[in-house]
């Protein structure tokens, strides 16, 4: 059935093509242009990472339904002397011009709407705090405006407007009053616009960078141009869906804005993979050198109809990889609801559907775009001018593809029993670094990587202290004065916090009192304990709080906690599949073993460079020695998958080069998203470039003996389950239903003639011995663990 029905859609590729072209053309003006809605980044909207059903954002909606606002913009002059009385009354001059152009193009008056520290005076020795303004070392400054609290939300809205309209000219004003300084813009609204402009370009270069590597990757694993152009576009039509569904989900759930590159990023792995199965299944090494030979008993029309009835018949052979390969990708994307964070529930939401797109690309659009790319391609071959087998060129394409596509049993390692045992201790050490992660979740400033807001805070802190936000805010429903008492009993019995000020009303119904830290640069178990204590029910009212401090440590023991959750999630589900699919349950707790040694070393690694500080020297001012604690989840999940590719490999007894081409692609994507600056894709972008070489480590070291175990007479890695057989037997019966294509007659093997005859590669006397007939093919797949015969994987 499988067949039957590949055979009739592949049958009216041509139309398939058209309505492929039209739906990346419609996709690309969605993507772009929302259809006069705005772009998927415009409408999504930078959104800290909560826990989700967080008290801490519900506290949050309380203050903000109050008539709070959060929306303040302040700009920060380092660089500038104020030492002295003279001093500051000369800066005071030059910024007379400013404060004019801020009133008059904000419409705010000073004192009122807008503040800065020259209006306040210069402190005396025993004011220091009557000026709050002015940095404790007197070498920077804030200008500060803020839209007042008791405005309507419509009126804020519209302040801060004017504020993101005329920012950019305001900061240019004030460099040209104190040309030797640092001006740096902590806004909202300002950091939306910045974080969609990095979100705009990470995404880009993450896409350029894919397609990029997808044409050359796949070229040199395939041989064909053919299939390299259809692996590129199926790759394009994949990532221009997943933004596209990103961009329909955001008219009904909130969508961060710094999740649009991740969800590119996410969709380069799974259009990869997907592409490499395809390419596997499809693998040159089944064209025949004897179709050369025949090539003129058999015109156009009848070549083209074999050839579907070809690419139908590998689609059916390969029906359980590509079965288990969807399988992989669904439940690794399932961990991603463990971690019990919006940010990645959310980006789980979206990659559901994703899956369903990039595999519907795949095994409809791809074949008909390769198709069609045949038709084309065997008219233009008759005309070009092939270089001859001496060319250098041709001799180094040769050496190539021989060296990528070397058998297990030529690896250098194959016949080293020592090699496992050196894979293992190498996974062993590189698993350590998990040990002292210490992840944290990220603020709202943080990720949108809004570096000037970042900076902003990270210099408030230091020479602002009374400007700094408090760590806890505590909002109740009752009045002030019991409030007070709550706090007062806080203050004498803990020794971490202390009240910042008195208990005072908000709003109608609720009253507020803020907490700081004792000491500065607590521990993350001290501010964790810090929480429960201020988070404690109180009685006679209740109470939440509120703070990046609080919503920060929620989240990371929302994340953690569940890691138990997601790692037994994640065992479970790989032996399930892996037993599924080869019908052995010693050969599927080995993969298991060895995947998920893999997926650690590659988090150890990055968790390990990250800690060295060995990204200090990447852009942005957050890739420093943090760990994002999303990156971590998200990063695990695309190593999972990456590494699935390396463990389905033994399964077909060869090396597919197509493997090597997704080893590729993910490799080079993770470089740009390491070097996008932002600190959740750096930590993604690391993991998945370690799991890339943890994947040639095991391919290299591993799989060689793990064949050679299998391959042994009676050894306990052979045979299926019998329960596995019947369940193969019985779909095998079931798919094997239908009516086959009109017209189409079967014959031998000297009928299936390529489209694309000059790509044919002239076959080693290995490739010889590998081939096998279709019905041998059949029964070794119903007799072995094996689902790939070796004629079904790159010469």
């Amino acid at each position: 059935m499988i067949k039957a029905i590949a055979s009739r859609l592949y049958a009216s590729y041509e139309l398939i093509c058209a309505v492929f072209l039209a739906a990346i053309i419609a996709m690309t003006l969605t993507v772009s242009t929302g259809f006069g809605q705005g772009s998927v980044i415009a409408r999504t909207v930078p959104v800290a990472d909560t826990a989700v059903n967080s008290v801490i954002a519900e506290t949050r909606q309380q203050l903000l339904s109050e008539g709070q606002t959060e929306q303040t913009t302040a700009i920060l002059v380092e660089g500038v002397d104020l030492s002295n009385e003279a001093a500051f009354d000369a800066a005071s001059q030059k910024f007379t011009a400013a404060r004019a152009d801020i009133e008059k193009s904000l419409k705010v008056t000073t004192g009122e709407n807008f503040l800065d520290p020259f209006t306040l005076g210069f402190p005396k020795a025993n004011e220091e705090l009557a000026n709050p303004l002015l940095s404790s070392n007197r070498k920077a400054f804030v200008a500060l405006l803020f839209a007042p609290s008791t405005d309507t939300p419509a009126k804020q809205a519209e302040f801060q407007a004017r504020i993101s309209e005329n920012l950019p000219r305001i900061e240019q004003e004030i460099e040209k009053a104190y040309p030797n300084s640092t001006v740096s813009v902590s806004s909202p609204a300002f950091a939306q616009e910045q974080a969609q402009n990095n979100a705009s370009k990470g995404t880009l270069i993450i896409i350029l960078v894919t397609l990029l590597a997808s044409l050359i990757a796949f070229y040199v694993a395939t041989g064909k141009a053919t299939r390299a152009f259809a692996s590129f576009s199926s790759i394009l039509g994949s990532q221009l869906a997943a933004l596209t569904i990103t961009w329909l989900l955001s008219f009904f759930i909130t969508i961060p804005t710094s999740l649009v590159p991740l969800v590119a990023l996410a969709t380069t792995v799974l259009s990869g993979i997907s592409s490499a199965v395809f390419n596997a299944v499809d693998a040159y090494s089944l064209e025949y050198r004897e179709n050369i030979e025949l090539a003129g008993d058999h015109g156009p029309r009848t070549r083209r109809r074999a050839r579907i009835e070809y690419l139908a018949q590998r689609m059916k052979d390969k029906r359980n990889l590509i079965i288990t390969a969807i399988g992989i990708t669904f439940a690794s994307i399932l961990i991603l609801f463990a971690a019990s964070l919006n940010h990645l529930v959310k980006l789980a939401i979206i990659l559901l559907p994703t899956v369903i797109a990039v595999w519907a690309i795949e095994l409809i659009a791809t074949p008909s775009v390769l198709l069609l790319a045949e038709r084309f391609s065997q008219r233009w071959n008759h005309s070009k001018v092939t270089l001859p087998e001496t060319s250098p060129i041709v001799r180094a394409q040769n050496w190539l593809r021989q060296r990528l596509a070397l058998p297990y049993a030529q690896t250098p390692f194959s016949k080293n029993q020592a090699a496992p045992g050196i894979a293992a201790l190498l996974l062993i050490l590189a698993s350590l670094p998990c040990i002292v992660i210490s992840p944290r979740a990220m603020s709202a400033a943080e990720l949108m990587d809004a570096s000037q807001t970042v900076h902003f805070q990270q210099t408030a802190r230091q020479a602002f202290p009374q400007m700094v936000d408090p760590d806890f805010v505590v909002i109740a429903q009752t009045s002030p004065t019991n409030l007070q008492k709550w706090a007062d009993s806080i203050n004498s019995k803990s020794q971490l916090v202390v009240a910042k000020n008195e208990a005072t009303t908000l709003g109608e119904r609720f009253a507020t009192v803020s907490f700081n830290f004792r000491q500065p640069d607590p521990t993350f178990k001290e501010m964790r304990t810090a929480l429960a204590q201020v988070s404690t029910p109180a009685q006679g009212f209740e109470h939440g709080v509120y703070s990046d401090t609080a919503r920060n440590i929620e989240a990371v023991d929302s994340g953690v906690s569940n890691v138990p959750l997601a790692i037994t999630l994640t065992v479970i589900l790989s032996l399930g599949c892996l037993f599924l699919l080869s019908g052995n349950i010693w050969w599927s707790i080995i993969q298991t073993i060895m995947g998920g040694l893999t997926v650690t070393a590659s988090v150890g690694l990055a968790a390990g460079a990250f800690k060295l500080g060995l990204f200090k020297i990447l852009p942005g001012t957050l890739v420093e020695n943090r760990v994002d604690l999303g990156g971590l989840y998200l990063g695990g999940v695309l190593a999972i998958m990456i590494t699935a590719v390396t463990l389905l490999e033994p399964l077909s007894n060869r090396r597919p080069t197509a493997t090597r081409a997704t080893w590729l692609i993910s490799g080079l994507t993770a470089l740009a998203a390491i070097f996008s600056g932002f600190i959740q894709l750096a930590t993604t972008g690391a993991i998945m470039l370690a799991s890339v070489a943890m994947g040639m480590l095991i391919s290299v070291l591993v799989n060689p003996q793990l064949l050679e175990l299998r391959n042994q007479q009676d050894s306990k890695l052979q045979g299926k389950h019998p329960r596995i057989q019947k369940l193969h037997d019985r779909l095998h019966q079931a798919l094997e239903k239908g009516p086959r294509l009109k017209d189409v007659k079967k014959t031998n093997k000297s009928d299936w003639e390529p489209a694309d005859q000059t790509d044919v590669e002239p076959q080693t006397a290995e490739a010889k011995t590998d081939e096998v007939s279709e019905a041998e093919t059949a029964e070794l797949a119903s007799s072995t663990p094996n689902t790939a015969d070796p004629e079904d994987t790159e010469q």
